[in-house]
């Protein structure tokens, strides 16, 4: 709204020739870009942020610092889970591994059915069951179950575009699809382009 205000009023300066115009428009439309990018930037890093803490607080192993035992070998333990679920094409034998995991105190390889149930019910034309899985994998553990369901808003909102944060500002038609380069040579163009923002 501020740079369209702007603009309207520089069209409407009938003593200004049309590089000068240029010059102007591009001088009000640069520093709110600019803004506007950074804005754009921050809110992807923020959603990034929020992934990275859900899939950790979800998927996560952090439970392993403080099994007793010795870490290389209850490392091992935790790559071996993993391996034998992501092995897994069927529902059912999530569904099967989990409740065994579940009867023998298996917290590691509860936990490695997780993320593979989470890819899986994302894949494709995926089984509905590969969800179920995914929901009581993380019944018994209401800090998980938020974090998946972050993690299945953010999956659902699918990858952002520039400017998907609703921070992008169309440049004016006087200065079509210019660079930052072509962009600030617009506004050196003018003579008077020291003046530019002030007059």
């Amino acid at each position: 709204a501020t740079l369209d205000a702007r603009v309207k009023e520089i069209r409407a300066r009938t003593e200004l020739t049309g590089v000068a115009k240029r010059a102007r428009i591009a001088a009000a439309y640069k520093p709110l870009a600019a803004e506007a990018a950074q804005r754009d930037q921050t809110a992807k890093e923020q959603r990034a942020a929020t992934i990275q803490k859900a899939t950790q607080t979800a998927f996560g192993v952090g439970h392993l610092a403080h099994t007793p035992g010795d870490a290389a070998l209850i490392a091992m333990a935790h790559r071996q889970a993993a391996e034998k679920v992501e092995a897994i094409t069927e529902a059912a034998q999530a569904a099967q591994l989990l409740a065994q995991a579940r009867q023998s105190g298996d917290t590691t390889l509860a936990i490695a059915v997780r993320p593979h149930a989470f890819t899986m019910s994302g894949h494709g034309l995926a089984d509905p069951a590969w969800a179920k899985v995914l929901s009581d994998s993380v019944a018994d553990d209401p800090k998980a179950f938020d974090a998946v369901e972050t993690l299945l808003a953010e999956r659902k909102r699918g990858p952002l575009a520039a400017g998907a944060f609703d921070n992008v500002l169309v440049a004016p038609k006087e200065l079509g699809n210019a660079t930052d380069y072509e962009v600030q040579r617009f506004i050196n163009e003018d003579p008077s382009s020291a003046e530019v923002g002030v007059s």
